[in-house]
Formats: structure tokens, C-alpha cells, sequence
């Protein structure tokens, strides 16, 4: 995969994130990460398959994805329905990507998968994350592309 399609991907993310999440949010410097990828809290992670094949992971602390609900719902979420909030929200923010993206590429995203607790993921796909900040903290997403 050339740099020019990696930018198109990274770019529908961006964009998609600046669309579905109704806080304001700065964007970090977007950078290419070594594996292992390191989840303190919580985190989602979305599968593609078509024209490219790869994984979307976006990670949060618990008090983002609870300040984030009271935002969204005006009321915090706890347990299995904040586990559900970010299952959902990882599933809109990938849909929407797979949408922007369709005109020059075709993919198909798998249900998503709640990731919770400190863990390591390690992976051979060329990963990149982009940072957000805003009031409740950082939201991290990565775009993980198979070579």
C-alpha cells in the first residue's frame, strides 16, 4: 500500500472522528507506531476486510468513555451498558469510515470487540495512531493496515 492511499484512510478517519463525536476534539500530530500497541483502560477494535485488510482500534481511559456518555446521553454509563456505549460508538465510528472511504476503496468491518484493561497488543500490520485531545482526555485511534 503507497503513502497516498495510507493518507486516504488516516484522512477518513480524521474526518469520520471530527463528524460522529459531538465534543470538540483537537488532533494530535498523526504518526506511524511500533507494535506492541498499549491499552491502559478501555478500547474497541474494529475488523476490515475487502480491497485492504486491517483493524480500526480506538482507545480511551474509563473516564473518558463515562464523561463521554454523560455527554452523548446525559447521564454516565457503568458495567456491561458503558461496555455497550463503546461497543456501539467504535461500530458508527467504523461504519462512517467505511462509508467515506468507499469511493476509492471497498471494505466490509466485522462487529466490533470491547477491549478492556491494561493489555499489549502486538501485530505485523503497519500501524498508526492519531491522537485526540479534548476536556476529558485523550482518545487514541489507530489505523492498522495489513501488508
Amino acid at each position: 500500500m503507497d503513502n497516498q492511499q495510507i493518507f486516504h484512510l488516516i484522512n477518513g478517519a480524521i474526518e469520520t472522528v471530527n463528524e460522529v463525536i459531538p465534543v470538540p476534539l483537537t488532533r494530535q500530530q498523526a504518526r506511524r507506531v511500533a507494535s506492541p500497541l498499549q491499552q491502559h483502560d478501555l478500547g474497541v477494535l474494529v475488523s476490515f476486510l475487502g480491497d485492504i485488510k486491517g483493524q480500526l482500534i480506538y482507545m480511551f481511559s474509563n473516564e473518558y468513555a463515562k464523561q463521554f456518555s454523560k455527554e452523548m446521553f446525559e447521564m454516565e454509563l457503568e458495567g456491561d451498558m458503558l461496555d455497550s456505549f463503546v461497543g456501539e460508538l467504535g461500530n458508527m465510528l467504523s461504519g462512517n469510515w467505511a462509508t467515506r472511504i468507499s469511493a476509492t476503496v471497498r471494505v466490509e468491518i466485522a462487529p466490533p470487540v470491547v477491549l478492556k484493561g491494561s493489555t499489549q497488543l502486538s501485530t505485523t500490520a503497519s500501524a498508526f495512531l492519531v491522537p485526540f485531545l479534548g476536556s476529558y482526555g485523550e482518545f487514541q485511534m489507530y489505523v492498522l493496515v495489513d501488508s
